[in-house]
């Protein structure tokens, strides 16, 4: 390869050095001179170029816009304007056609969620549909014999947000996964008390006919729901719980949120009516802001210094 390279060169550096004579020799114009320069540059460029990217690499921009077309089930599910999501059976946990349509469960992606990957392995593609119901998968699609797809409503899908009548304490992850496939998720949530035990002073919980958690605003990075409850009460999101970002708040004021049921939020609520938020605000993004507002202000600074010192210093030498 070293070789080529060189060889390569050298050619290209003999048809370049052969031009410039020839303009010595007024063989050649000045302006041809350089546009044929400028064409072996070029060229140079295009053999280079076509050893790391081929014609197979490129595609239309209709491909790049609509990388999928829609089936039927796609079609009249999109019809539903709740907030759900998606499970499509063949594509499991990678498919990125359901992604692109709908909020999925899965879609492919080079790094995962590591919790979330191993409830597919060892809940759902064992058809607990208890963790699919936690999920908030209201829809299930399936392909038929003639590869048809299929949609299947859920209508036990456990929704946005539920509350939980009682709290199982484990002392492991394991524990968590195996409780899983035991469990009615609309009544018992899964807490790893090691982890948590100190967020919940109590097991039991209170529920009446007239409780309601409802999802008021949904953003990638801001959740807001209203809670009403006559007692006090154990509200569990289906959301993925992640420590190092997500804060929660109860009315404005930022309260300690913990995981349940192995991947998903889990908060206490006073009795009462109550507004509950999750922001995503990860430190790492703050300490960055920070940072680079400073290092602007620095900057500013140094240029409105530079200029001020540089017209004090020709001021003076004008006074001179």
């Amino acid at each position: 390869m070293f070789l080529a390279d060189l060889l390569r060169s050298g050619f290209f550096i003999l048809l370049v050095s052969l031009l410039f004579w020839m303009h010595t020799k007024n063989r050649l114009a000045k302006s041809t001179t350089i546009i044929l320069v400028g064409a072996l540059m070029v060229l140079d460029l295009f053999f280079i170029d076509k050893n790391y990217v081929s014609s197979t690499d490129f595609v239309s921009a209709r491909e790049v816009d609509i990388p999928f077309q829609s089936s039927e089930a796609d079609d009249m599910i999109l019809q539903d304007t709740t907030h759900y999501r998606v499970f499509e059976v063949d594509g499991n946990m990678s498919s990125a056609r359901a992604s692109y349509f709908h909020k999925s469960i899965g879609g492919y992606h080079a790094a995962k969620p590591r919790r979330m990957q191993q409830l597919f392995d060892y809940q759902i593609a064992k058809n607990n549909m208890e963790v699919l119901d936690m999920l908030n998968v209201k829809y299930v699609i399936q392909t038929d014999k003639e590869g048809k797809q299929i949609p299947t409503l859920n209508p036990q899908h456990n929704g946005n947000a539920w509350f939980a009548q009682k709290v199982k304490f484990v002392q492991t992850a394991d524990g968590e996964m195996e409780s899983l496939s035991k469990i009615p998720t609309k009544e018992v949530a899964i807490v790893n008390q090691r982890e948590f035990g100190n967020l919940l002073q109590k097991s039991d919980f209170v529920k009446d006919t007239l409780s309601t958690i409802t999802l008021q605003k949904c953003e990638p990075n801001h959740l807001k729901y209203t809670s009403t409850s006559t007692n006090d009460a154990l509200a569990v999101f289906s959301e993925m719980y992640y420590a190092d970002g997500w804060n929660a708040y109860i009315d404005g004021t930022k309260t300690p949120h913990l995981r349940a049921d192995y991947v998903l939020r889990a908060l206490p609520i006073p009795a009462g009516k109550h507004v509950v938020e999750f922001k995503f605000e990860p430190q790492v993004v703050q300490t960055g802001s920070t940072i680079s507002l400073a290092s602007s202000l620095g900057m500013v600074f140094l240029i409105v210094g530079g200029l001020y010192f540089e017209r004090k210093k020709m001021w003076y030498a004008k006074e001179e």
